[in-house]
């Protein structure tokens, strides 16, 4: 993975965790990365952005990341937990 493409998916995932929706819609409209990758930070347990939506609680990031095809049932690399499981470990209901 080249230097611009780490830098645009640890900024994509800024986005994410902040719920800066206009932030990450612009990262998928420029394809600048994929809705699906993986959060490759020491902290990120290999979560996609839809799992980090889910264990942020931002229900709206979560729609619109389905919205454009996020995969439900993909797995984290700690638990092999789904988007779901982590939204529910979280107490994030309106996710769920």
């Amino acid at each position: 993975m080249g230097g611009e493409s780490a830098s645009a998916e640890a900024d994509f995932f800024s986005c994410v965790r902040l719920g800066d929706m206009e932030g990450a819609a612009d990262h998928l409209a420029r394809e600048t990365v994929d809705v699906d990758c993986t959060d490759s930070s020491s902290s990120g347990g290999g979560a996609t952005a839809l799992m980090v939506s889910a264990m942020c609680g931002h229900a709206d990031m979560a729609s619109m990341l389905l919205s454009v095809g996020a995969q439900v049932n993909l797995q984290d690399e700690v638990n092999g937990w789904t988007a779901l499981m982590q939204a529910v470990f979280y107490a994030h209901r309106p996710v769920s």
